[in-house]
């Protein structure tokens, strides 16, 4: 049994979804690895960083541009990711932005036994230790939602790529308001074991040839 009802909430009930989760080198492909874990499915952080070409990471500074005053990284998007898994692997994740307009869907799918992977400003992470230079750097990061405690208003996290100043990274495995969850979040991927029934982990070396 992966999951555990904690006490009356999320549509009567709170959950926490039990999963096995190891740290890894980047915060988007090893929370897709662990969600793959999940799901009993053999797909390394590696494996999934080579089949998509890595992330294309970049950073401009926006000061004089005409967009928006500060500084920004810009990286591969996530719904190209997403396609090419699906291309590559087999299976199908599901992207949704505006968490707050499906809180409902959410909830739903944590009761489903799914975990989700959020797409978080990383300031707003009150449990890291990380100083962020300059602070209005827009920086993305990714953790894995693992259910929702109603009765203290705390969502469940696992984060798999915790960094501290001294470059040591850590699984960080607690909880994050909700509400911080539901204002901040940019995006969130989600699937279920339909979705990834016909999962293939492509063999690694044929895609150089």
């Amino acid at each position: 049994k992966r999951s555990k009802d904690l006490h009356n909430g999320i549509g009567g009930k709170s959950l926490e979804i039990k999963m096995e989760v190891n740290s890894g080198t980047s915060c988007f492909y090893s929370s897709l690895a662990n969600l793959f874990r999940y799901y009993s499915l053999s797909a390394t952080e590696l494996d999934i960083a080579i089949a998509t070409n890595f992330m294309d990471f970049a950073y401009q500074d926006l000061q004089s541009s005409n967009i928006l005053p500060g500084q920004r990284f810009f990286y591969k998007n996530h719904k190209d990711i997403i396609n090419i898994i699906k291309q590559e692997f087999n299976a199908t994740l599901l992207y949704c932005d505006n968490p707050q307009l499906h809180q409902e869907t959410i909830e739903k799918i944590l009761g489903d036994r799914n975990p989700l992977l959020l797409l978080i400003p990383s300031p707003v992470l009150s449990y890291t230790v990380r100083d962020f230079h300059p602070e209005n750097v827009q920086e993305q990061h990714c953790v894995v939602l693992r259910g929702i405690d109603n009765k203290s208003g705390q969502g469940i996290i696992t984060d798999c790529y915790a960094v501290d100043n001294s470059g040591n990274i850590n699984v960080y495995s607690g909880y994050l308001s909700y509400n911080i969850i539901l204002e901040n979040t940019k995006s969130f991927i989600y699937t279920s074991k339909e979705n990834v029934g016909t999962f293939v982990c492509p063999n690694i070396y044929e895609l150089f040839r």
